[in-house]
């Protein structure tokens, strides 16, 4: 076994590499910290990977430079050249050759968004208890369409509904909610009423046909059909006619999983960067880091919002994310999440080759020991396009599959980190919400995240992707593991046809220690799309850098890897 300290050193060259790349403004996921790598190269990626892995004791560094200096796209891209070329999956390969949180991260960025969020809700149901705020965090994150995307990757993945899991994992009105966003049928144009705003506040406050009590009915309605602006009216006339926010109505209403799911929603409206930002904020307070929630949030947003993430989390806790991921992680790991430091945090590289990208993906993970540090390089500087774009010429350079030569070469939440990488947005959150759902017990913050956050677009392409991995309708188990209004408003978002794709921010649960879970869920999902404004959110907040808090919660590679995410390419 390697020791605590080698561990933590991987981990934190992991999440600085990540961490430390400089913004390259695009007209397409602006604000995500990973960009597309310019002039990709699949093969050679995936030769350089291959050759990280088999170096004397795995070229982890080598591995981050991959890894975090490509989106996911182009971390897709690099696992057929890989297989092809080296007969390996390079999942699993990266499995074998990593280990703990580094292992985690470095196999959560080489899934696809969608794959990672079906697995960090399955993981999040699986086995004793349930993972609430893995749920929240995940179905109140995300929109229509990706919550779809997930449920569609989520039965693909596990054969089962994500609907069913949730159905069966929650109960009460959490699991009404929860289900009523995996059902949402969104409106999708941006008119507003305000005639209908008013109704629909009063109704809620107080409703003379429910003897005066706040209308849940209303509450899963409007929470799951309107369109964003509609209910940013909603807010606002609520607080002029009672006197009280839209969050003080929610804590009269409802109460527990609930109540935490419907706060996600207003806040994943209101400013979604702040939201996570928090979240990222609760995942690194206290004794310990949740690097499951560090890893989560980075990986999820490197390549959507992440520079607004970190533009938020300096805001608000006058400390840059950077830092905060620093004091938290170590190693690989520190370098893999802090390979991104500004806006997206992975991006399309620039002149990718998926065939070479493949070739050096195997060469890291054939290397004695696997050059993991490599295959981090290699992974975190593709967009997860261009990864997925490497799995074929992998499989047909190696005749292996690139997922499962991942999963050999890594271990623990490294491991998961890498996978979530390489798996599309659709199946990570399908994944995700899987794991939520899975066993005795259903982590509801998962299902708050993602389904509260993701567009009716996302969603679509979620509940897809749910029910092509797991063989079970999103809604299903959604149904089946949730309850009450929790359950009517998560059926209602997955429902929803809006295609908007607004900033959304999922509050973590804040208490004593880090779940790792929910940081490689995160940092994994928005790592393309909105991390940079949830680090600036966090900093503001929190006044200390989102990195700074990965650095003191996290150690090795593990670090490395979320630090490598949140800092970008």
């Amino acid at each position: 076994m390697k020791s605590v300290d080698s561990q933590r050193f991987r981990l934190q060259n992991l999440w600085i590499t990540i961490h430390q790349f400089k913004p390259i403004r695009m007209n397409h996921s602006s604000n995500g910290t990973i960009k597309p790598k310019a002039n990709f190269d699949a093969d050679a990626a995936a030769e350089s990977i291959e050759k990280a892995l088999t170096a004397s004791g795995c070229d982890e560094v080598g591995i981050i430079q991959i890894i975090a200096h490509i989106n996911n796209a182009q971390r897709q891209m690099i696992r057929t050249p890989y297989s092809v070329k080296f007969g390996k999956d390079l999942i699993q390969e990266l499995k074998k050759k990593l280990s703990g949180d580094f292992e985690d991260t470095v196999v959560g960025l080489m899934e696809t968004p969608t794959k990672f969020d079906a697995m960090q809700l399955r993981k999040a149901m699986k086995g004793l208890g349930t993972n609430e705020s893995v749920l929240i965090d995940i179905l109140c994150s995300r929109n229509t369409s990706e919550l779809e995307a997930i449920a569609n990757e989520y039965q693909n993945e596990f054969g089962k509904s994500l609907e069913e899991d949730i159905i069966s994992d929650t109960s009460g009105d959490f699991k009404n909610l929860l289900v009523a966003l995996l059902h949402a049928k969104r409106d999708s144009s941006f008119g507003m009423n305000q005639a209908r705003a008013r109704e629909a506040s009063q109704k809620m406050f107080s409703n003379k046909e429910k003897k005066g009590k706040p209308d849940k009915d209303v509450f899963v309605s409007v929470f799951s059909t309107d369109n964003f602006r509609q209910l940013r009216r909603i807010f606002s006339e609520y607080l002029s006619m009672h006197g009280e926010t839209i969050q003080d109505g929610i804590e009269r209403a409802f109460s527990g999983d609930a109540r935490d799911a419907y706060i996600a929603l207003v806040n994943s409206i209101e400013n979604k960067p702040r939201f996570f930002a928090k979240q990222l904020h609760a995942a690194m307070k206290g004794l310990g880091t949740n690097n499951n929630d560090l890893r989560r949030i980075i990986i999820s947003r490197s390549e959507i919002d992440l520079g607004a993430i970190k533009s938020e989390f300096e805001n608000m806790y006058k400390k840059q994310l950077l830092d905060s991921v620093k004091s938290e992680c170590s190693g690989p790991y520190l370098q893999m999440m802090t390979v991104n430091e500004k806006l997206g945090s992975i991006k399309i590289k620039v002149d990718f080759n998926d065939e070479l990208a493949a070739i050096e993906l195997d060469e890291a993970l054939k290397t004695k020991g696997t050059d993991k540090r490599r295959i981090i390089r290699l992974l975190t500087s593709i967009c997860n396009t261009q990864r997925q774009m490497m799995i074929i010429p992998y499989k047909l350079k190696t005749q292996k599959d690139l997922f499962g030569e991942l999963k050999k070469a890594f271990s623990g939440d490294l491991e998961e980190t890498i996978l979530a990488l390489m798996q599309t947005p659709p199946q990570y959150d399908a994944s995700q919400l899987k794991k939520a759902m899975a066993g005795l017990g259903t982590t509801e913050s998962v299902l708050i995240e993602i389904i509260c956050s993701r567009t009716n677009e996302e969603l679509w392409y979620i509940k897809n992707q749910y029910m092509k991995d797991h063989g079970k309708s999103l809604e299903a188990d959604v149904i089946g593991d949730t309850s009450g209004d929790f359950r009517d408003i998560l059926v209602a978002l997955l429902n929803s046809k809006q295609l908007e794709a607004s900033i959304n921010e999922t509050q973590i649960k804040e208490g004593i220690g880090t779940r790792d879970s929910d940081l490689i869920r995160i940092i994994v999902s928005r790592s393309e799309i909105d991390l940079v404004n949830i680090r600036s959110l966090f900093a503001s907040v929190y006044k200390k850098p989102l990195v700074e808090f990965i650095k003191s919660e996290c150690s090795g590679a593990y670090r490395d890897c979320l630090i490598s995410i949140v800092n970008g390419n």
